[in-house]
């Protein structure tokens, strides 16, 4: 009887442990949504193949000093933010243009935010090239004014003039 019993329960044990593990391959992964989404909107961006193209971006933040606030005209070409000016003034920015990102680097924020279980993820992406035009991110719900976002607009490609060199 109490071989019986033994092995009753190891059984018993056994069905136990697949169904726990069963239940943990089946439950979702948190923001998987967010996250097929995400790679759907990249997945489009690359095929857009824009090495080059200009793009206007505004930040947000809650507690933004007003310089940092004003929307820049940006410039990316072959991959490497070479210009940023003001859209206001069309002056240049008094820092590294290369301080401002890609959309690629844009999209490694977004994935960043996802993958550091940001409290609050709020993206829209372009229908049309996949590039992320409305972004918020709240980082941690117990601190204030940490949270910041950006939108971007005007995104175009660019061919820079070519200069003819002459003898």
């Amino acid at each position: 009887m109490t071989a019986r019993l033994s092995g009753a329960l190891r059984a018993l044990g056994a069905t136990a442990l697949f169904l726990l593990a069963g239940c943990a391959v089946l439950e979702p992964e948190p923001l998987a949504g967010e996250r097929r989404e995400l790679s759907r909107a990249r997945t489009l961006w690359q095929r857009q193949a824009l090495a080059s193209y200009r793009y206007e971006y505004a930040p947000r933040c809650a507690e933004c000093a007003t310089t940092y606030a004003r929307p820049v005209l940006l410039t990316v070409d072959k991959g490497v933010v070479v210009e940023a000016e003001y859209v206001d003034t069309n002056q240049p920015v008094g820092i590294n243009p290369q301080l401002y990102g890609t959309v690629d680097s844009l999209f490694a924020l977004v994935q960043r935010a996802y993958d550091q279980h940001a409290y609050a993820v709020n993206v829209r992406y372009d229908a049309e090239r996949g590039y992320p035009y409305d972004v918020w991110i709240d980082w941690r719900a117990d601190l204030a004014d940490e949270e910041h976002g950006f939108a971007i607009t005007r995104l175009a490609p660019y061919v820079p003039a070519v200069t003819a060199f002459s003898r």
